[in-house]
């Protein structure tokens, strides 16, 4: 082999590393060719890019409630949902004009009551669907000939409404209803039998009776 390497000519050896380039480059062409090819490029997963799963927000239309939110703090609600309805017995309070007071004077017989709430009625007389006027825990559903049907809520922090004069009711003793749940229908009562088919809708706080028309509207922190 040695000799034979020898033996060329310059011409020859000329001849040789030509051919030898040439294959050197087919190679490498080839190789080339093999590994790039047609195949799309992937591209390196960038961990500044790489997306997170989605988490509920608020742009997010879907979303669930969030357990770490604080509750919706409700208020207290009419206890119908009538679109029109006449306050046919009004709160009594010494601050009151006369002629409001006399409409929160209530006559049973011989005597007179003062009234510690509001009854609603329809104005046609017809009988509407009773609502819980806030959320919470049924404390007391009592019939009386005289009253008729009471039902009683539980709001918590020490607050109470009264439903009286129902035909019907709708809940249970320690039944846990949501605000604007039916309760009961309204009815007419002996107690109050000038106001006919109504509603009387009472609102305490550790007992102590509020005017209900001052307090709709408001949270339960913002009455004093």
């Amino acid at each position: 082999m040695i000799k034979w390497f020898k033996n060329l000519t310059k011409e020859g050896l000329q001849k040789l590393l030509f051919f030898g380039v040439l294959v050197l480059v087919i190679g490498v062409f080839i190789l080339a060719f093999t590994l790039g090819g047609d195949k799309p490029q992937v591209e390196k997963p960038n961990d500044d890019k790489t997306e997170q799963p989605t988490k509920p927000g608020d742009d997010d239309p879907n979303k669930e409630p969030n357990e770490n939110q604080d509750p919706v703090v409700e208020m207290f609600k009419s206890p119908c949902d009538l679109e029109n309805y006449d306050v046919f017995r009004l709160y009594y309070s010494l601050d009151s004009a006369t002629e409001e007071q006399e409409k929160a004077v209530i006559q049973f017989g011989s005597k007179y009551f003062l009234s510690r709430g509001i009854s609603l009625k329809d104005p046609d007389d017809k009988e509407f669907d009773v609502l819980a006027s806030m959320s919470g825990t049924v404390i007391e559903v009592s019939e009386s000939p005289i009253y008729g049907v009471t039902v009683v809520i539980d709001h918590g922090d020490g607050f109470t409404s009264e439903y009286i004069s129902l035909s019907k009711a709708s809940v249970s003793v320690k039944d846990t209803v949501k605000q604007g749940q039916k309760i009961g229908v309204s009815g007419s009562n002996e107690y109050d039998a000038q106001a006919s088919n109504h509603v009387h809708f009472k609102i305490a706080k550790d007992g102590v009776y509020y005017n209900p028309l001052d307090v709709l509207g408001k949270k339960k922190s913002e009455i004093k």
